[in-house]
């Protein structure tokens, strides 16, 4: 990975802790959008994704907030049933 790569993955990264979320957005591949959320353990370290992969026609700009929003809501109740409060960030 080159010195600019490196400098582009970690400021994505920091987007991605600042929102709570990813989205690749045709990245890896033309045509598909995938979106993720984090889930925490009791101790507040993510120790899994859960995320959702499509095509860019079913998860379109109109219909990506909802299902943002699910993917989101669902990796926080798993991280909730992992023992996450939400008080450790």
């Amino acid at each position: 990975m080159s010195k600019r790569d490196l400098k582009k993955y970690l400021a994505e990264l920091t987007k991605v802790r600042e929102h709570g979320f990813a989205i690749d957005n045709e990245e890896n591949n033309l045509g598909v959008r995938c979106v993720a959320a984090p889930i925490y353990d009791s101790n507040g370290k993510i120790i899994a994704a859960l995320g959702t992969s499509s095509t860019t026609l079913q998860i379109d700009e109109k219909h990506l907030p909802q299902i943002l929003e699910m993917v989101k809501n669902s990796a926080a109740k798993i991280s909730k049933q992992m023992g996450y409060s939400g008080l450790n960030d």
